[in-house]
């Protein structure tokens, strides 16, 4: 049970390196200025929000040009170092002329807003774009660009200096050169680049496998078309990194090259120091990671690479310093939706991380408050209510409060079926699992029948969990055919062939999954392969294997896969649950949290 990959913590943790490319690239725009933390404080005149831009073509299929527009413009407006640019993440909810821009810019913690429209007929092209000052409602500046395919070249930079002018921004040289800088001349490149950044978008919001693939082949296919297109190959490369996210990791090598042709035709480009960076620390090289990470917030210390090197610090098991720079990254965004509740979330992993539950709790349910519908956040919340406090009643409030159908989301459907389980409900995750989106098992690796054999397996029912663990056998082994090297397909094998009396087998696997992913390369997924080795051997009898591994991983910061409320609750540990050894495992540590380097910290246990 403990490790469903959809799981409470654990998927959180399982998703984290890989989520992060692309959520780091939504809010890598956001400019490092400081956000007013009191109402009583000024928005600063020098503050913009660029608005989704307005798709005027007849064919709406022309939606990526309008989109990639909109983040041309608004990613040569981030490179001003005296403006406060809001990210795209945060401004996506919006429409593109909403009536009430004066309760936006306050709500982003902006002075002006800049909207936009884009019209493409052939290669026709009308962009309208007006910067309005949000507290009187006066427009400050508009002006509308009539190109062709052929000369749209630079028409972002020229509307970045046009607003920059507008605002009495201050230009330095190398600033007045990255904004006149044409990143292509080369036109079927340019629409090449800007579908694919519109596919990588939206398989994000739909985890559209097929989507990525479009992404990745567009994206390759604008650096062939022009070589020197150096963000072109950044895209390339978090294209490739997202791969990832479906257990496949032999596209690394090329998210790691691409990042570093990135580099080499612009050594300066934060950007691409990021995305090396998470390359890097998916590799396991988290020194270097750390490395990259740093120069990208040397170079554009925004929200995005914030994030970034904060992810970085976590996967070292650096958690201290990930919350630090976590926490600087929220300082900077504006208080609203989007980039904000990506940042809690992952700041609340880096706090139960080190089990700091309380201040997980407060993060979460702040983010909660500001957004009830982040499932999210709701699932995070429940989780944590679970692993700090083992309080099944809080974490069932939390997830009932949620408004989204759960049948229809993969996310609150998996946390149903832990929560139930936890309460002993086994008819009650049974059916909550059936009705679960079909896709979620499949882009978890977390096959539907080992769901109901774990569930069947808890309830005393031998003989279906047999036949249901069998089914899942079939589907890993095909999985793993195909990708080899993912831990966590071996991890669910593991678990797979304890449930079929394979022993040795299973042994062998848990073990092949620690091996592949292990804890001094990966802090945060490393974990969560030695507590399927500890639960293997529970199951199959060894119960002194299994009681040294959970003493390793309660003495570590592994606060989301192991802490003593989920031990007491979870019925994988029902095989040794009444060993003297494993009493005696949950009363040391039942007031004991681990600092970042693994000695004990006594602390209350009541939130």
């Amino acid at each position: 049970m403990l490790l469903a990959i959809g799981g409470g913590a654990l998927w959180r943790y399982a998703q984290a390196p890989l989520s992060v490319p692309v959520s780091v690239a939504a809010v890598a725009t956001a400019q490092a200025v400081p956000v007013p933390t009191a109402a009583a404080m000024s928005i600063p005149a020098k503050s913009i929000a660029v608005l989704p831009f307005e798709n005027l073509s007849g064919d709406k299929d022309n939606a990526y040009f309008a989109d990639g527009m909109q983040d041309l413009i608004l990613t040569k407006l981030a490179d001003i170092g005296d403006l406060k640019v809001i990210s795209r993440t945060s401004t996506m909810q919006y429409g593109s002329h909403p009536q009430n821009l004066k309760a936006i810019a306050q709500q982003l913690g902006v002075a002006t807003i800049l909207e936009g429209s884009v019209q493409k007929a052939g290669s026709q092209v009308l962009i309208n774009v007006q910067l309005i000052d949000a507290r009187s409602d006066n427009h400050l500046w508009a002006e509308s660009y009539q190109r062709t395919l052929d000369n749209i070249f630079g028409v972002e930079g020229e509307v970045a200096q046009k607003v920059a002018d507008a605002l009495d921004a201050k230009l330095s040289p190398a600033e007045v050169q990255a904004i006149a800088k044409v990143p292509t001349h080369n036109k079927a490149a340019l629409d090449a680049f800007l579908k694919a950044d519109y596919y990588l978008g939206d398989s994000n919001r739909t985890y559209d496998k097929q989507e990525l693939e479009h992404a990745a082949a567009l994206a390759d296919q604008a650096t062939q078309l022009d070589p020197d297109f150096g963000d072109a190959w950044d895209l390339l490369s978090l294209a490739y990194l997202k791969y990832d996210d479906y257990g496949d990791r032999s596209r690394i090598p090329q998210a790691e090259a691409a990042a570093r042709h990135a580099l080499a035709l612009n050594p300066n480009d934060a950007h691409a120091h990021g995305t090396l960076g998470l390359v890097l620390g998916i590799n396991g090289d988290t020194a270097a990671a750390i490395e990259q990470g740093q120069e990208a917030v040397r170079l554009h210390p925004g929200v995005g690479e914030l994030a970034g090197l904060g992810n970085s610090y976590g996967g070292a098991g650096r958690f201290a310093e990930a919350v630090t720079t976590y926490q600087r990254a929220i300082r900077l965004a504006p208080k609203s939706n989007g980039a904000l509740g990506f940042l809690d979330n992952n700041l609340a992993d880096y706090y139960i991380a080190q089990r700091h539950y309380a201040e997980a709790r407060d993060t979460l349910q702040g983010a909660a408050s500001r957004d009830p519908a982040n499932v999210s956040v709701a699932t995070n919340l429940a989780s944590t209510w679970q692993l700090g406090w083992g309080d099944l009643a809080a974490a069932r409030e939390v997830l009932q409060a949620a408004p989204t159908p759960v049948a229809s989301s993969g996310i609150l459907s998996d946390a149903w079926y832990w929560q139930d389980l936890y309460q002993r409900d086994y008819a009650a995750a049974l059916a909550v699992i059936v009705r679960a989106p079909a896709a979620w098992f499949a882009n978890r690796y977390y096959p539907h029948a080992l769901y109901q054999a774990q569930a069947y397996q808890a309830q005393g029912d031998t003989a279906k969990a047999r036949t249901a663990f069998a089914t899942a056998r079939t589907q890993l082994e095909a999985w793993i055919k195909a990708t080899p090297d993912n831990a966590v397909l071996h991890t669910h094998l593991a678990l797979v062939l304890a449930g079929l009396g394979e022993n040795d087998h299973a042994i062998h696997e848990a073990q092949r999954a620690v091996a592949l992913q292990p804890v001094t390369k990966d802090a945060l997924d490393g974990p969560q392969q030695l507590a399927a080795l500890a639960e293997v051997n529970a199951r199959i009898g060894n119960s002194a294997a299994a009681i040294k591994l959970l003493n390793q991983l309660l003495a570590m910061p592994a606060g989301g896969v192991i802490s003593v409320p989920l031990l007491k609750l979870d019925p994988a540990w029902d095989p040794i649950r009444h060993d003297p050894r494993f009493q005696a495992l949950l009363k040391k540590y039942a007031s004991a949290t681990p600092s970042a380097s693994g000695t004990l910290i006594e602390q209350g246990t009541t939130p």
